[in-house]
């Protein structure tokens, strides 16, 4: 089924001065964790995509390790720091190829990677201990066309293209016609 790109998106990670370079690994780990799991999505006509659903829960069963996010505008550990990166590079996809955004919630906070233009995602943990979903990036899909999500972490940057699958119009003539047999080498 040939694709065709209809939007990207890229996160050129630059980490805050307070960070070691070990600390921004852990983030940008994370990063590289949500975009596997992210990465070969196919979304179907009418469906509507959730980060969270798709790339969560963010816990250590799920590959997640102990990286860095913002709390109350300042940067704190966090189980799963840096899959905002991810998620803001899809955002940056989705509207690129013009798709209609159901939830987003900025950072809320300036961040240098960020430029104004991101999706955070978040969870948190019950009283009870559980780990619970917090915010959420979705979108849906109003094309005719299934799109497949195709995610790439290399170094600081995470990139998603979004590529729509199209169906290929294949037309099949059959080898034998009124019960008899075509000659070899007969073209149709």
């Amino acid at each position: 089924m040939p694709c065709e790109l209809l939007g990207s998106g890229d996160v050129n990670y630059v980490p805050p001065p307070t960070l070691t370079e070990s600390e921004a690994a852990l983030i940008m780990f994370n990063a590289k964790v949500s975009a596997e799991a992210v990465d070969g999505t196919i979304v179907y006509p009418g469906q509507t995509f959730s980060f969270w659903d798709t790339a969560g829960p963010f816990d250590t069963a799920h590959g997640y390790v102990y990286g860095y996010g913002t709390l109350n505008g300042k940067v704190v550990p966090a189980l799963a720091g840096g899959v905002c990166v991810t998620s803001t590079a899809l955002y940056r996809a989705v509207l690129d190829a013009g798709l209609e955004v159901i939830e987003r919630h900025p950072h809320g906070v300036p961040l240098a990677w960020a430029k104004g233009d991101d999706a955070a995602v978040s969870s948190h943990v019950n009283p009870g201990g559980k780990l619970t979903r917090g915010w959420d990036f979705r979108f849906r899909n109003d094309l005719e066309n299934p799109l497949v999500i195709i995610a790439r972490r290399e170094g600081m940057t995470v990139n998603v293209e979004l590529r729509e699958l199209m169906p290929l119009a294949v037309s099949v003539e059959p080898l034998y016609r009124y019960g008899s047999r075509l000659a070899e080498g007969t073209v149709l």
